[in-house]
């Protein structure tokens, strides 16, 4: 993402940040928000899921949306087309600031990755933060994480949620009719899961822990990925889930939050929780993992916002469930002190007024480098950008090789991946 002088909502009205995206079409794209889309791919170690494409075509698509656009700063994510974003801003003389935002050792292991693979994943993330003026992540806890893995973010960043949008006011009867099958009794309990549906989100656990609850409640599955056609075939009320795979747009996604009794997630792998944030300002009570980014976006005890369970343990979530369904004056608490937070912390003008604050710092390292430093930096990119590239090339022909590029096929080792790595985690 490019961003040019101003504020962050000034910059958009003025049409001043420019979006980087895989789609051809993004959709809500708030408005005066400009885009160029870079060439995607797919790996067989994530099937189903868009990765930029480390080309030369990509490299000339970025230059020169960089060259034309001459933004202030470029903010990228630390992934597989980092390099070919910082050689050219280098070169243009653009400050480059990089987030972290995915835990990679993590996912390699759920994944089935070996362990050479993941490695040189953690070393290139290393790579990224020595090249580029500043680096920040989304948690304490993730921050804390990277920090032992050679990583060392200077800042934090807020998420902002739009407290208009996500609002207890959106809550609709005919929205949760029927996303419980329009069940009439008043015992009807509504979890809601929202996000990529993939083995590593353990929607699978958090629908066997619903159906545990008994009759009357429903597991609500809003998304799409891998385990799309998985889910979709279970969606019946005699099975206690609701799953019709697809984008959302942001509309729809409060109004649902704001109808549902519970936000649920069984992930372990969040480096933040940003579907927790979003709960949260619709007054939904949530129930997550006590896990990575979690921890640091919910708050339990009295005063609390939320309730959490151990990774993998299904009675533990049961338990955590019951409570919520048996006690409305409760879901109402955690509900009420969540939009609180939220309210303080992660509205749109105080998170882009703490980002701005980063990209200023950003801005002033770079001024600051001197000059031998960018060249060397250009250097080794170059030979970056060369490596990474071969080393694209030959991981899709060796999965190709080795039939590893049917989706079926991957997906049933990525879940039994997951599954062993969770059980290595309650074991620990």
């Amino acid at each position: 993402m490019a961003i040019f002088r101003g504020g962050v909502k000034d910059a958009m009205a003025a049409g001043g940040v420019v979006l980087f995206t895989l789609e051809d079409e993004p959709q809500d794209l708030p408005a005066g928000v400009r885009f160029h889309t870079i060439k995607h791919t797919y790996i067989a170690a994530y099937p189903g899921k868009k990765v930029g494409q480390p080309s030369r075509e990509n490299l000339s698509i970025i230059y020169n949306a960089l060259k034309r656009e001459k933004p202030d700063i470029l903010h990228i994510a630390s992934d597989s087309m980092s390099f070919f974003f910082t050689f050219p801003a280098l070169i243009l003389g653009t400050p480059v600031v990089a987030s972290f935002h995915t835990d990679l050792k993590m996912l390699g292991e759920a994944t089935g990755t070996s362990w050479f693979a993941v490695q040189c994943a953690l070393a290139k993330e290393r790579w990224d933060s020595c090249l580029v003026d500043s680096c920040a992540t989304t948690s304490e806890s993730f921050r804390a994480k990277l920090r032992t893995q050679g990583v060392e973010c200077e800042h934090v960043i807020r998420t902002a949620v739009d407290i208009s949008l996500f609002n207890p006011s959106k809550a609709s009867p005919d929205v949760r009719s029927t996303l419980t099958f329009s069940d009439p009794h008043p015992d009807t309990f509504l979890a809601v899961f929202v996000g990529r549906l993939s083995p590593e989100k353990r929607i699978s656990f958090m629908h066997r822990v619903v159906q545990a609850l008994g009759p009357h409640a429903y597991l609500a599955v809003i998304g799409d990925g891998l385990e799309a056609p998985t889910l979709s075939a279970l969606h019946s009320q005699s099975n206690s889930l609701y799953c019709r795979p697809g984008f959302v747009s942001h509309e729809d996604l409060a109004v649902i939050y704001a109808s549902s009794d519970v936000h649920v997630s069984a992930s372990d792998f969040e480096t933040l929780g940003n579907t927790v944030l979003e709960a949260h300002a619709c007054g939904v009570p949530v129930c997550v993992t006590r896990a990575q980014g979690f921890c640091n976006t919910v708050a339990e005890g009295d005063g609390g916002d939320g309730l959490m369970f151990a990774p993998g343990d299904a009675a533990d979530a049961v338990a955590q469930l019951r409570r919520l369904r048996g006690d409305a004056a409760l879901r109402r608490r955690l509900g009420e002190a969540g939009r609180q937070k939220v309210e303080r912390h992660n509205t749109i003008a105080s998170v882009a007024d703490d980002l701005l604050a980063w990209y200023a710092r950003g801005a002033a390292r770079r001024a600051a480098r001197p000059a031998g430093s960018v060249a060397w930096a250009c250097v080794h990119l170059t030979w970056s950008i060369l490596f990474t590239a071969l080393t694209f090339a030959c991981y899709q022909l060796l999965t190709w090789a080795m039939g590893l590029r049917s989706e079926p096929v991957r997906a049933r080792r990525m879940a039994a991946a997951v599954e062993r790595a969770v059980e290595r985690g309650a074991a620990a």
